[in-house]
This record gives C-alpha cells, sequence and structure tokens, in this order.
C-alpha cells in the first residue's frame, strides 16, 4: 500500500501508521460486505401531504418511514403473488 507523501509503502511511517489507526475500523467493516449485501440509494417522490401521511403512518406503528414502505409492498406482493414468482418462493416469506 502505498501512502501519499510517504515515500514508500513503509509500515514505519509516521503518515502510514496514523492512516492505520485513524481508518481501520472503515477499512475492516468495509472489506467485510459483499457489494451485494451494500446498501442501495432508494428514493420516492411524494407531495407534501402524502409525505405526512407517510410520517404519521410509521409513526403509529413505530417504525421508520421506509420500514413502512418496505412492509406495504411485502403485503402486497404476497397478496398479488401467493405463491411467489420465479426467483422468490414461498418459503422466503
Amino acid at each position: 500500500m502505498r501512502v501519499w507523501g510517504t515515500g514508500g509503502t513503509t509500515s514505519d511511517s509516521p503518515v502510514y501508521i496514523y492512516f492505520l489507526t485513524r481508518y481501520k475500523d472503515r477499512l475492516i467493516m468495509s472489506n467485510k460486505k459483499s457489494k451485494v449485501d451494500k446498501k442501495r440509494v432508494r428514493g420516492y417522490s411524494s407531495n407534501d401531504e402524502e409525505s405526512e401521511m407517510l410520517a404519521a403512518i410509521a409513526k403509529y406503528h413505530g417504525n421508520s418511514k421506509s420500514g413502512i414502505l418496505v412492509g406495504f409492498i411485502r403485503k402486497e406482493f404476497w397478496r398479488v403473488f401467493p405463491n411467489g414468482t420465479g426467483k422468490i418462493t414461498a418459503m422466503t416469506k
């Protein structure tokens, strides 16, 4: 590993030691997740009234807004496809 400004990869370099001590946890954590496990950025559009409705339902159920949306989608999916689809089987329900 070459650290900028050190002139090399020596493990006794002050910059190298600082980098490892400062960012060690991030490096370890980033290596643990595969590309499949990483979160994806998702979004939705709504007007102010719909956003307030979602926030009210989430507060009532004690859940996050994204948790409420995922729950609604899951419930509707299994209502429409009670036996699942090609990739999603009833056993993963």
